[in-house]
C-alpha cells in the first residue's frame, strides 16, 4: 500500500470541501465536536484539516485553533475560509505531514482526526506522532470507516436516508477507498493503541454502523 502524495490531495479541495459539508458527515463532525468537550482555553488540532470546514464549527470559543494538512491547496483554503469567515479567530494551517508534525511537544488539549488514519499505509506511525504533540490528559478523536463500509451496506444507507446524487457519489468514493484501504472495529482500535501512551475511552458507531468515533486519551508518559 503506498502512501498518497500532496499533489493527489491538491487535486481533490472540491472533493473534501464538499464531502465536509455533506449531510452525512458534517453531523458527524458534529458528534465529534461533542465527544471533545469544550474547547475554551485549549489547544486544538485537525490533522488532515482539509479546507477546515470541521474547526470553523466551533471558531467563536476562546480557544487556540491549529490544521494541519499535506496539501498546499487544501491549506491555503482553509486560511482564506478563516480570513473570510472569522478573521479574528486564533488560528493557524501549516502544511505538514500526520507522521512528522511541524508542533512541537506536549501542545495540544484535543486532537481530530477526521476520515484521515484510513488513507496510511501504516496508521501507528501517525499514532505515534499525535501522542508526542498532545499534553497529557489530551484526547484524541478520530473518525474511520468500519467493516461494515461496503458496496451493499453504503446502498442500503443511501436507500434510507435518500441521499441527493451529489452525495452519493461522495460516499461511494470514500467506500472504494476504505475497501483498498483500511477499515476498523473495536479491536483493531485497541490493538493499535496497544504500545502507545494513549488509552481507549469510547467508540461510538455512527452511519448507521458504516464509521465509527474512537476517542482515547493520553495517560501515559510517551
Amino acid at each position: 500500500m503506498r502512501k498518497l502524495s500532496a499533489q493527489e490531495f491538491d487535486d481533490r479541495v472540491d472533493v473534501f470541501d464538499a464531502m465536509a459539508k455533506t449531510s452525512w458527515l458534517s453531523p458527524v463532525h458534529d458528534q465529534m465536536i461533542k465527544e471533545s468537550g469544550s474547547w475554551k482555553g485549549k489547544t486544538v488540532l485537525d490533522v488532515g484539516c482539509g479546507t477546515g470546514q470541521m474547526l470553523k464549527k466551533r471558531a467563536n470559543q476562546e480557544s487556540e485553533l491549529m490544521g494541519v494538512d499535506l496539501s498546499v491547496e487544501m491549506i491555503n483554503a482553509a486560511r482564506h475560509l478563516f480570513d473570510t469567515c472569522h478573521p479574528s479567530v486564533d488560528a493557524t494551517f501549516l502544511v505538514g505531514d500526520v507522521e512528522s508534525l511541524p508542533i512541537e511537544d506536549s501542545t495540544c488539549d484535543i486532537v481530530f482526526a477526521s476520515c484521515i488514519l484510513f488513507f496510511l499505509p501504516n496508521p501507528s506511525y501517525a499514532i505515534v506522532e499525535i501522542s508526542r504533540v498532545l499534553k497529557q490528559g489530551g484526547v484524541l478523536i478520530t473518525l474511520n470507516p468500519t467493516k461494515e463500509m461496503s458496496a451493499s451496506n453504503i446502498e442500503r444507507f443511501q436507500k434510507i436516508h435518500g441521499l441527493p446524487r451529489n452525495e452519493r457519489e461522495l460516499l461511494n468514493r470514500w467506500c472504494e477507498v476504505a475497501q483498498r484501504r483500511h477499515r476498523f472495529n473495536k479491536l483493531d482500535w485497541a490493538y493499535l493503541l496497544s504500545d502507545k501512551p494513549l488509552t481507549p475511552v469510547s467508540h461510538l458507531s455512527v452511519l448507521d454502523g458504516l464509521a465509527v468515533i474512537l476517542k482515547a486519551k493520553k495517560t501515559k508518559l510517551f
